[in-house]
């Protein structure tokens, strides 16, 4: 009579399916260190990019300057990359995670 398996017995990995897993985490680990990377780096640029370039900066009638619509979808497009880069690193810290 057979008797079913344990779950110690389930626990024991045949030859190489270790080191796909440990390759899916390295994987996922490489995606987590470029994500925070463009993090950075689009971050560095929304900070930079927030100097107004020449033609930016309009006068008034009253003396004064404001900043242009071209600078405002300039801005507005910086920072959507900023998310969209925070978006990436959250998504790859998930599929790490998922992998534990």
């Amino acid at each position: 009579r057979a008797t079913p398996p344990r779950a110690a017995d389930k626990a024991v990995s045949t030859p190489g399916s270790g080191s796909a897993a440990t390759q899916a985490i390295d994987t996922a680990m490489a995606e987590i260190s470029e994500a925070e990377r463009e993090f950075a780096s689009a971050k560095r640029r929304l900070e930079t990019g927030r100097e107004p370039l020449p033609g930016e900066r309009l006068g008034t009638v009253s003396g004064r300057s404001r900043l242009s619509p071209e600078y405002e979808n300039r801005i507005a497009g910086l920072e959507r990359d900023v998310a969209a880069a925070e978006a990436r690193v959250k998504r790859a810290y998930e599929a790490r995670n998922a992998l534990r």
